[in-house]
């Protein structure tokens, strides 16, 4: 599905027994693709940003948790405690203590994979294991300003030219941000028959590779086999069907 997969949560969610989507202490929105969003709110999608959603569908499951969807009929406004702050047009201002309360630290506890549970693709997922394998295909590196992080910069090995440069600064980049992707396959005890596959973030990647040495051909991959990843926070990407008794589940690592 196109478009944009929001996480919310707060403190009632923790509190409701009631609530429509217990026992996750979130509500998972998706912003389809034919929802119009200011570049401003696309922007400020990230963890702990405060938004406002207007003519949200609700879709109500019997036995899976309910799902929103905001579409063409929806909107999504930034949220501002201060009247005088001066935003974009499409913000919706909110009282303090109501910021207070949306914005206040929770720590988010997440269900962990276990070998009985109904994993759905679009949740999230607490994982523990082991790493038993490497997607070499996956395995690379670019770079990107130090300054803006604009990651389509100029010049380098490609364009016969040594000195990078970033158009959107206008700048030599001497220093370059190195960005980093990877995947790779985890063993984990709670699951049976089931392959795990994650991408991980580049905060991760740096951990795992902090105690190898690298070269001008990169990293050697081989050199993370073995090592454990512990309370990895996660979103179901997909759910594939590897031969009749055997499933793959496709993570992404995700920051809360």
């Amino acid at each position: 599905m196109g478009g944009y997969h929001i996480f919310f949560t707060d403190s009632s969610l923790y509190m409701n027994d009631k609530f429509i989507c217990k026992p996750r202490p979130y509500v998972y929105v998706h912003i389809t693709s034919s929802c119009t969003l200011l570049g401003s709110v696309r922007q400020a999608l990230t963890a702990g940003q405060v938004v406002y959603l207007q003519d949200v569908c609700f879709e109500k499951a019997i036995d899976n948790p309910s799902h929103m969807y905001a579409d063409v009929c929806s909107r999504v406004f930034l949220t501002a405690s201060d009247p005088t702050t001066s935003l974009e047009a499409d913000t919706m201002h909110i009282g303090d203590e109501l910021a207070k309360e949306f914005s206040g630290k929770l720590q988010i506890v997440l269900p962990k994979i276990l070998v009985d549970m109904k994993i759905k693709t679009h949740s999230l997922v607490e994982l523990e294991g082991v790493i038993y394998g490497v997607d070499e295909s996956t395995a690379f590196s670019w770079p990107a300003c130090d300054v803006c992080g604009n990651e389509r910069l100029q010049g380098g090995e490609d364009d016969n030219v040594t000195q990078l440069h970033c158009n959107d600064c206008d700048r030599s980049v001497t220093s370059p941000q190195i960005k980093m992707n990877l995947e790779v396959y985890v063993k984990c005890s709670q699951l049976k028959n089931m392959t795990v596959k994650v991408k991980l973030l580049q905060c991760t990647i740096e951990k795992l590779l902090s105690d190898s040495d690298d070269s001008e051909d990169g990293y050697d991959m081989q050199c993370i086999l073995g090592k454990s990843l512990d309370s990895l926070k996660c979103f179901v990407l997909a759910l594939l069907e590897e031969s009749s008794s055997k499933k793959q589940i496709v993570l992404e690592e995700i920051q809360i």
